[in-house]
């Protein structure tokens, strides 16, 4: 429907099963927002329940969706008025035989709260923010984590405060578990002014902890921490869209590793290719060594990358996911395995890839022949070339010595092969 951002946001705890959310759909009442949950029948994405409908006019219900298991969403309404004017709130449902509210709306605690803009939900448990909150000065932001006691949500320790005024604490946050919650700060000055900052919290048996010193963003106006992704206690990847490294507003994500007493960066930063990128905008792990990173204003419609950690470096899988048309692809990604990707844009349809058995890219820009690994390896791969070359001949081999495949390219700088059988070796002619 159009003006319904339909994806906004989405959620796939499974390769199986998404949550959609859109925040300004119309039906229920002007932009209160709603959420669709699909199941993949073999050919095709059916809708599972009716659409879930935001509470009231203005709610954009939707805004955030989470689901950590096949039958479970939490729902972000930002703008929900129940606590308050934008107070907002974080209702969360589970499947009976429809969609039905699993307890009581979770409503923000004040009036401009902006309660449930980021969320993250693991099975009977559901972190929710209001980044605009005042507990601890004005739009310091808090999060708050409920758990499931069998009829009711109960908040599980206090309040996690903003460390400052003004940090917008909650921006975002990602659960990898019920004991673990990391939460952003885009606004906070730590490191430096507007840099933002992260914050990672374990629960001890009655309070939320710190878990090690504040991540905090590369630079001034960084505003890091605008996206996160939790796939385990020790790795958490942060995104930051307004980063200047590699340009203007270029944007890059950065992922840390637990070493038992502190968080340390794993691999350089994963910069965006350049001016106005907005790399980072959104990022999701499956795992500890698999990333998509979204980029929602490339150029102007939006692109969405996949880097798999190779030993010491993050290495590009396959080429960039571009649409054709469209604008803000890859606001929104989800990866619930290292083999399936959902990736929103603004106002267009939701795209679910599989990623099937990609290699990744074969360094050649020193001139020698690239290896590969593992070795033997089927599937596809891709080869950079390092600068544009004319008539490059690909040929690749088996276990055997046996040439499986010979092909002639005019003009190449990056190359994409498709490998139907094992291979051992990869030469360029």
């Amino acid at each position: 429907m159009t003006g319904d951002n339909i994806d906004m946001s989405v959620s796939m705890p499974d390769a199986y099963t998404i949550a959609i959310g859109a925040p300004h759909n119309y039906v229920g009442f002007n932009n209160a927002g709603h959420v669709r949950v699909y199941s993949w029948n073999g050919s095709g994405w059916l809708q599972k329940g009716l659409d879930i409908d935001g509470e009231a006019p203005g709610d954009r219900s939707g805004w955030c969706v989470s689901m950590p298991d096949a039958n479970t969403v939490a729902i972000g309404a930002p703008n929900n008025g129940t606590g308050g004017s934008l107070a907002g709130h974080a209702g969360v449902q589970l499947e009976r035989h429809c969609m039905d509210a699993k307890g009581l709306d979770i409503d923000g605690e004040a009036t401009s709260d902006n309660s449930g803009k980021s969320l993250h939900a693991r099975c009977q448990y559901c972190g929710h923010r209001g980044f605009q909150n005042d507990g601890n000065g004005s739009n310091a932001g808090h999060v708050r984590v409920y758990g499931w006691n069998g009829s009711a949500w109960v908040q599980k320790g206090a309040d996690i405060d903003g460390e400052a005024a003004g940090d917008l604490s909650g921006k975002s946050l990602s659960m990898p578990d019920a004991n673990t919650v990391a939460i952003g700060a885009t606004n906070n000055y730590g490191g430096a002014n507007y840099a933002g900052h992260v914050r990672v919290y374990g629960w001890n048996g009655s309070a939320w902890v710190q878990k090690g010193a504040d991540i905090d963003g590369e630079a001034a106006q960084d505003g890091s921490g605008w996206s996160l992704s939790m796939p385990d206690v020790n790795t958490v990847a942060i995104g930051t869209p307004a980063n200047a490294g590699n340009g203007s507003w270029a944007g890059h994500v950065r992922v840390y590793g637990w070493d038992g007493s502190a968080w340390v960066q794993k691999g350089m930063d994963i910069d965006g290719a350049g001016f106005d990128d907005q790399s980072g905008v959104s990022v999701s792990m499956p795992n500890a060594n698999t990333i998509a990173i979204g980029a929602n204003f490339v150029p102007l419609n939006g692109r969405v990358r996949v880097y798999a950690w190779y030993g010491s470096a993050w290495v590009q899988l396959g080429l960039d996911i571009a649409p054709q048309e469209g604008g803000n692809f890859g606001w929104s990604v989800s990866m619930p395995d290292a083999n399936t990707l959902a990736i929103g844009a603004t106002g267009n349809a939701v795209q679910v890839y599989s990623i099937i058995n990609t290699l990744g890219i074969l360094d050649n820009t020193s001139g020698t022949q690239p290896m590969v690994s593992p070795n033997p390896t089927k599937g596809k791969v891709a080869v950079d070339l390092g600068s544009d070359h004319t008539d490059v001949t690909v040929v690749v081999r088996n276990i055997l010595g046996q040439e499986t495949l010979r092909k002639t390219y005019a003009s190449a700088n990056r190359l994409e092969i498709c490998l139907e059988g094992d291979a051992v070796s990869i030469s360029l002619r």
